[in-house]
């Protein structure tokens, strides 16, 4: 039950109920069924998204979050969130993402801060993710520091 996989599979599911209502074609009415079935976890008294079953936050500053998918429900995806839960799951998620995964992670961060009017914290980890594990004249860049010598497909 990782809350990105589960958003995935339940907008998916909808989008080809809605594609096939538009365009005529039958579409296996348990698919809708299946969607609702979905679990998609949720603190009802923290008004925050929880990544996974039994999902426990890190218990000092020193523990991180990597990945963190939660935020990922706010932008690219839009689903199940108002203002407050991205507020909430921003400011639970954001100070214990790991640090060193600053490739993806950061730029979700600075969409979600610009979303939320909060352009200073959008600045900062927007400059984080440009100059995090950057190598050589072309700036070539890592997902993390720790491999210098090896890009992903975002390398340039």
């Amino acid at each position: 039950n990782a809350i990105q996989t589960n958003a995935v599979a339940i907008i998916s599911l909808q989008l080809a109920k809605q594609v096939g209502d538009m365009f005529g074609f039958e579409v296996d009415p348990e698919w809708e069924i299946i969607a609702k079935k979905i679990k998609i976890n949720f603190n009802s008294t923290t008004q925050t998204h929880i990544q996974w079953d039994n999902a426990v936050l890190p218990p000092a500053p020193s523990h991180y979050v990597c990945p963190e998918d939660v935020l990922y429900l706010t932008y690219p995806m839009n689903f199940n969130v108002t203002p407050a839960i991205i507020r909430n799951d921003a400011e639970t998620f954001i100070p214990i993402t790991c640090q060193e995964n600053a490739g993806m992670t950061a730029p979700i961060h600075a969409i979600v801060w610009l979303m939320l009017n909060e352009t200073l914290k959008a600045e900062g980890e927007f400059n984080r993710s440009l100059q995090a594990c950057t190598y050589g004249e072309f700036h070539v860049r890592n997902e993390v520091d720790i491999h210098a010598n090896i890009i992903g497909g975002h390398g340039f």
